[in-house]
């Protein structure tokens, strides 16, 4: 299977050569040390230039172990990471954090968003076919055609993307990590 590195240059992906592939699909891995909104930002740049790649699916894969005790910086994450997720893959779910998954699950599904959650445990094989279906569940418009969207909803709006005349992000995606 063909794959690739990345390394973070100047506020984008820099991707070191891919051999000659045929691959359809690839999966970019987001970094938890790299600020989010900076990530999605890369990601709209590379659609932009590379016209014939399109959005799947944003996926977020949460170790479950942090949400027991987790601080207001990593709850604020978690939500804007649901922001732009189609899915959550809860992991490594124990006895300890079950009621920390349900609360997490219950506080998105409050808030209305859109997107999936899967529970992945260590005796549950998780459910991959549907996990990895197209079907766009996310909160955030900054993936759609633009011929889709209201006025606004427009990719230039989302409050996690949108700078100030300050250069600071009008909704701050904290870096807990």
């Amino acid at each position: 299977m063909s794959h690739s590195h990345w390394t973070w240059q100047q506020d984008k992906f820099d991707f070191k050569e891919l051999p000659d592939s045929k691959e359809e699909e690839y999966f970019l891995f987001f970094s938890n040390e790299i600020n989010l909104a900076e990530q999605f930002e890369a990601v709209l740049e590379i659609l932009t230039l590379q016209e014939e790649l399109s959005m799947g699916r944003v996926i977020l894969f949460l170790n479950s172990d942090l949400l027991p005790d987790a601080s207001h910086q990593i709850m604020a994450w978690i939500d804007a990471a649901g922001h732009f997720s189609d899915a959550i893959c809860f992991t490594h779910r124990k006895n300890e954090n079950a009621m920390a998954i349900s609360k997490c699950m219950e506080r998105f599904e409050t808030m209305r968003y859109p997107l999936e959650t899967y529970v992945i445990g260590s005796k549950k094989v998780g459910a991959l076919q549907k996990i990895l279906i197209t079907d766009p569940r996310r909160i955030t418009h900054v993936f759609d055609p633009p011929d889709l969207l209201d006025e606004d909803d427009s990719p230039e709006d989302d409050p996690y993307l949108v700078k100030l005349a300050n250069g600071k992000r009008e909704r701050p995606v904290p870096s807990p990590f």
